[in-house]
């Protein structure tokens, strides 16, 4: 037997269903976000002459550079931070501290979308 989601979720108590409504408008602000990187990864391959999947290449490069960059900090009893400034949104990414995940910065509010090249997040 089908169950019918919106049913069960209208049968929640009503700080879930804030919560459920909270978590689905950033699910939905992650994915234009996405979106919006992947059309600035073509609009980046356009402007070098070169094909999207090169400008994949080179962001896989920049990875591992920063990696060792992060490993030669924590060697020195550092962290490395790197906050990306958007028009309107700032994100901070978390991936190099200890396989971390990006997340928006605190500054940014609760409606500020999060992004992540990974597609991965924390809450």
């Amino acid at each position: 037997m089908a169950v019918d989601a919106r049913e069960m979720i209208d049968k929640l108590p009503p700080e879930r269903r804030r919560r459920i409504r909270e978590r689905a408008a950033e699910i939905k602000a992650e994915e234009a976000t996405w979106r919006r990187l992947q059309e600035a990864r073509g609009d980046v391959a356009g402007r070098l002459k070169v094909q999207a999947a090169t400008v994949s290449r080179l962001e896989r490069r920049m990875d591992d550079y920063l990696d060792a960059l992060r490993d030669s900090i924590a060697t020195m009893g550092g962290e490395l931070e790197i906050v990306v400034r958007f028009p309107g949104q700032a994100v901070r990414i978390d991936r190099f501290a200890d396989g971390a995940e990006e997340r928006r910065t605190d500054a940014d509010g609760p409606d500020a979308p999060s992004a992540s090249p990974r597609r991965s997040r924390t809450s």
